[in-house]
Parts: structure tokens; sequence; C-alpha cells
């Protein structure tokens, strides 16, 4: 393999899973199975080739997908990510959640991670980051909502209804990987990976 980026950036090393929609009372098992399936095939079909660069894998989906990828598509304002709710995904949201992650944002141009891009201003803005939950054995939901939250607001010592709203819920979960990871020989492995 061809060693062609010296370093990825750190949110390229977190994960990223899509949590749809659940029922009260509901569970959900098997997050990122179809997706993780797309990337073993298409880092199948990758291997296979004579010539490989470590760059090929940040982007086309033979990698994971990771935040440093989300980041690059809420940045964008596209609607192409893996945390998309079928185009209800709005500015205001996605400014909450690059401002949750900014301190892993690297302002880059795509996978061109020498070039600058835009980068954010958090001006105004209380502080947001919650990276700093990202540690080994921890997981981050961050949920979303188009109905008003549960704070309310007052004027002048009356309640105000509000009848639209986002509300953004964070919220740090206790991570355990079951089962047997993957080995190197299933298609699935690093080996070789600066």
């Amino acid at each position: 393999m061809k060693a062609d980026v010296a370093e990825v950036p750190p949110a390229a090393n977190v994960l990223v899973v899509r949590v749809p929609a659940i029922a009260a009372g509901q569970q959900v098992s098997e997050l990122g199975k179809a997706e993780y399936g797309t990337v073993a095939t298409n880092r199948a079909r990758w291997e296979q080739k004579g010539t490989r660069a470590r760059s090929e894998l940040l982007g086309d989906k033979r990698d994971l997908p990771t935040l440093w990828g989300e980041q690059q598509n809420w940045l964008s304002g596209g609607l192409s990510g893996l945390l998309r709710l079928r185009g209800e995904t709005t500015a205001a949201l996605q400014a909450v959640l690059l401002g949750s992650t900014r301190n892993y944002h690297l302002h880059n141009r795509g996978i061109d991670l020498g070039g600058v891009g835009r980068p954010l201003s958090l001006e105004a803005m209380p502080p947001l980051d919650i990276t700093h939950w990202l540690l080994r054995g921890q997981a981050v939901l961050i949920c979303w909502s188009s109905t008003p939250g549960p704070a309310r607001l007052m004027r002048n010592g009356r309640l105000l209804d509000a009848s639209e709203g986002l509300t953004v819920y964070r919220v740090r979960l206790p991570l355990a990987y079951e089962g047997v990871p993957p080995r190197p020989e299933a298609g699935l492995g690093v080996e070789g990976v600066p």
C-alpha cells in the first residue's frame, strides 16, 4: 500500500453509525450492518488493485463511516452523509453538529488534507464541543427532534408557547464490543495501513 497520507485527521478515527428512529419501548440491533457490508465489499474490490493509496480509503465507502466524512458533508451543507433525515437536515442542525465536534474538525477541502478549507466560527455560541466525551469504551449519541424542547421561555413573567423548534439531545453512553472481532485475513483488517 502506498502511504501517501502521512497523517489523518483525528475525526477519521471516530466511527459514525446512524441510529434509526426507535419507537418507545423498542430496541434496535445490528447498527451499521448494511454500511459495514458495503465497506467490506468495496474494500475487497479495492485490495485487488495493483496500486493502492491510503488516501483512497478516506472516501468512496472503502473504509467505515467516520466523523471526518460527516463533518465534510455538514460543512458543505450536503445531505449525502450518513447522519441525515430524509431531507430534514437543516443548516441549524448542521451548525449544532459541527459545533458539537468542533475540536476534531480539520479545516481542509475534501480529501486534500493539506488544503485549507472554510474555517468555523463559534462567535456568540455557547461552548458546544463534546469531543472530550469520545474516550475508549464510550459513545456519543446525538439525536434531534423538530419539535420544541422541554425548556420553556418566559417573557414578562409569562410562559411562551412554542409551536416549532429544533431540539438536540447529546448523550454519553458506555460502549462494549460484543462477539469476535474480524480477522485481517477476513478482508476487514488493517494490516499494512500506517
